[in-house]
């Protein structure tokens, strides 16, 4: 008998990383991640997996929101992720993207043209504006498995959805902002023997110590669901951790 499969919404710049180094410790080999690809492709790879050997891995994920899952694989499956502040990881991003390697990267990986690719990722990085119009409320995106690329207008409809998923149709979450608990939390919801350390990688050294604040207030006024969303995970988590230590 297998345990249900755990698909990993891997939310950009939100701690994954450091989580999948965790599940490999626990699951060894039967862990697949999908990198390297953009939004889409990543879906589709993620899709057929699922379709094809959902009993080879324990864990399967990437860069892919929820639902993907649907109609594609008989054994039971469940939803997992890791949240971070919406301040942090949009500093996150932008601090990433600044990097000319990662443009370069992200502009052959995207759909189209490289150059215009290119011409069009310096064209964000250039402008806070440019920026968060492109990366607006990745948080509700993802746990909602709303469109990839981003034109749907999130309401306060999606919030209250979100929060309903998020409760019901995730094993469990970590918070990167509490990371030990997390493991703590995520531990106990897997049914794992021991708690691992909390060992915290690509958590974005380079970034400066003073941040434009004009980035950090448009951030909040064009995410702002997102960070209603966050208060409402961290509420839901510290109650989950009050009740497994109870």
């Amino acid at each position: 008998m297998y345990s249900p499969l755990i698909i990993f919404t891997h939310i950009p710049r939100a701690g994954g990383t450091s989580m999948w180094k965790t599940f490999r410790r626990v699951y060894g080999k039967r862990v697949k991640r999908i990198k390297g690809h953009g939004l889409l492709k990543t879906r589709e790879i993620t899709a057929q997996i699922l379709k094809e050997s959902p009993h080879d891995y324990d864990v399967v994920g990437g860069h892919v929101r929820y639902g993907v899952g649907e109609n594609c694989t008989d054994r039971p499956y469940q939803y997992f992720t890791v949240l971070r502040d919406p301040t942090h990881a949009l500093l996150s991003r932008y601090y990433k993207l600044l990097q000319p390697e990662v443009q370069e990267r992200k502009a052959k990986r995207d759909p189209g043209d490289y150059e215009d690719n290119l011409r069009k990722i310096k064209k964000i990085v250039s402008s806070p504006e440019e920026l968060l119009q492109n990366s607006n409320h990745l948080l509700l995106r993802f746990i909602l498995g709303i469109d990839e690329d981003n034109e749907t207008q999130v309401t306060r409809d999606h919030l209250e959805l979100a929060k309903i998923r998020l409760k019901h149709e995730y094993v469990c979450f970590g918070l990167v902002e509490r990371y030990q608990e997390s493991m703590e939390l995520i531990s106990r919801s897997l049914r794992w023997e021991a708690i691992p350390m909390a060992e915290q990688c690509n958590t974005g050294g380079n970034r400066p110590d003073v941040h434009d604040p004009k980035l950090i207030e448009l951030g909040r006024q064009v995410n702002a669901l997102d960070y209603e969303l966050y208060s409402y995970a961290e509420q839901l988590f510290s109650e989950r951790l009050r009740q497994i230590r109870s």
